[in-house]
């Protein structure tokens, strides 16, 4: 059973542990930390009577106890009151909802500093939203008690460096094309439902095979979801590197040279609970349910050429840039920055 005195300890080396890297990667001030450790401390320093951590869901009392020390040293406001409030609510909801069982205290502890700094972060920018400040609204999702590092290891995505150039012809826009106001390929029946990397940096590997089920849907009408797995596990030897990263041009290269991709009942993803590769490649060509006969690339920041090829080619192949901090918590409505 964990102590008080245990507990306090754990969380002051969750603070420690986590400070530095939330304050580095997401420019989170220190004092958000404080204040959500506050919470936690306020809370169990009124009630010596908690050891674990089911204790610490939210109460009838918590408001009241928050109230108490927000009169006896003024940290907290009002709208802090509320705030706080929210996030020991949806921190039980989160952990419900996306299936969170930690190892131990200590690491709940350290989660929860991680996930309140976020949800902090996410009301401010969602009342900047709510003012017309920003363009987009944040949400709590399975990426909110995650460090940058661990984030990082989802950005798959390997850039080509040096003056090399992948394979594939450069998209050329039709000058007298008419697109429509709006095309949504989901609508034609040419995406297959959301699927999950995982913890594993394969990205690139669901780009390709989303973008590969589009024009074979297009080609047969027929909707089949390809394997991720075989691009991850055998498609090194044409730049990529499973877990670790890879680039979309080379699983298309892969496929066409191969002469086709399995379907993901026959080979289905198994990376995203492993993290890692399968220790050879599994393909089996009686499986082969799409093939690639070749690709064509669209110049970066080309957004007209882009607007066409979506419009009348089909679901496209697109990497973006994942590694900004607001990135993980984005929710709705259209994500643009605005540099000052």
């Amino acid at each position: 059973m964990i102590t008080l005195n245990h507990f306090c300890l754990y969380m002051v080396n969750a603070i420690l542990t986590t400070l530095t890297i939330r304050v580095t990667f997401l420019k989170i001030s220190a004092m958000r930390w404080l204040l959500v450790f506050t919470l936690l401390f306020s809370v169990i320093s009124a009630n010596p009577g908690y050891k674990q951590w089911s204790d610490l869901q939210p109460s009838v009392s918590l408001s009241h106890l928050l109230e108490q020390q927000s009169l006896k040293d003024g940290v907290f406001s009002s709208e802090n009151l509320e705030m706080f409030t929210n996030i020991g609510a949806a921190w039980k909801i989160f952990k419900a909802r996306f299936n969170r069982v930690y190892k131990n205290i200590q690491e709940e502890a350290k989660r929860f500093l991680i996930f309140g700094a976020n949800f902090i972060e996410m009301m401010e920018h969602n009342r900047a939203h709510r003012e017309g400040k920003v363009s987009y609204e944040m949400g709590v999702n399975e990426f909110s008690d995650k460090t940058e590092h661990e984030l990082r290891k989802l950005r798959g995505y390997k850039p080509l460096k040096g003056p090399s150039k992948p394979e594939g012809s450069t998209y050329i826009r039709s000058e007298h094309t008419m697109l429509p106001n709006k095309v949504d390929w989901r609508k034609k029946g040419a995406v297959t439902p959301i699927k999950n990397q995982g913890n594993c940096g394969s990205c690139w590997a669901f780009s390709s095979t989303g973008a590969i089920e589009g024009q074979h849907y297009r080609k047969t009408k027929k909707l089949v979801s390809l394997s991720e797995q075989q691009l991850v596990d055998c498609s090194g030897h044409y730049g990529n590197n499973g877990c670790n990263g890879g680039l979309m041009n080379f699983a298309f290269t892969y496929v066409k040279d191969n002469e086709g991709i399995d379907s993901e009942v026959s080979y289905p993803y198994t990376s995203g609970a492993t993290g890692e590769e399968n220790a050879r490649c599994l393909f089996n060509a009686s499986n082969i349910a799409a093939q690639v006969t070749g690709f064509i690339n669209i110049s970066p920041g080309n957004e007209s050429a882009l607007m066409d090829a979506v419009a009348t080619k089909g679901p496209v192949s697109v990497a973006i840039n994942a590694g900004l901090p607001s990135f993980p918590r984005y929710k709705s409505v259209v994500y643009r920055l605005i540099y000052t």
